[in-house]
């Protein structure tokens, strides 16, 4: 849905963007009743984000952008919906790095390496950031419609992993 409102955003009236944003503030909010998974949460919570570019004003989409706060998905949804939105009539750079700060902190406290011991059957996969990182970076960044492969927001991303010193660390532990 987020792709869709990224390329198809300007032909949806007001009153289906009114009725998606109520459904999709819905299903983002802390209290819904839906046991989801922080990929459908970060695609919707990027949706709501690109939808904003569309606003009558686009201080809805400084308002969106503030009003997520916080070491979650949905807030990390947000914040990089409303970079990668197309609409640059506002000063995002404040913006990229309130995004950075907020990935660098939650890679360090959440960074989806599993402390437990894996036995020799089992898969390491990632959770947490870096999965979340690698999700949007592949959904929403390999598209140049979307965003180039030289987007500013992409290669904060990439800088933030990187930054964070967790590749390091792990590397380092396991040798």
């Amino acid at each position: 849905m987020a792709l869709l409102i990224r390329a198809k955003g300007k032909s949806i009236t007001s009153a289906i963007s009114e009725t998606v944003a109520t459904q999709l503030s819905e299903i983002i909010s802390p209290n819904n009743p839906y046991n989801l998974n922080d990929i459908v949460l970060v695609n919707c919570a990027v949706a709501l984000a690109y939808l904003s570019a569309y606003a009558a004003s686009s201080d809805q989409m400084v308002s969106l952008y503030n009003a997520f706060n916080g070491s979650n998905c949905v807030a990390v949804g947000i914040k990089f919906g409303v970079l990668t939105n197309g609409n640059e009539t506002i000063d995002k750079s404040k913006m990229s790095a309130d995004l950075k700060s907020l990935l660098l902190s939650w890679l360090k406290t959440k960074s989806g390496f599993d402390t437990a011991p894996l036995d020799e059957n089992s898969m390491f996969k990632f959770s947490g950031a870096f999965q979340l990182i690698g999700h949007l970076t592949n959904t929403f960044g390999r598209r140049d419609w979307c965003q180039s492969a030289s987007s500013p927001h992409l290669a904060l991303m990439f800088a933030a992993a990187t930054e964070s010193g967790i590749i390091a660390a792990q590397t380092a532990k396991s040798n």
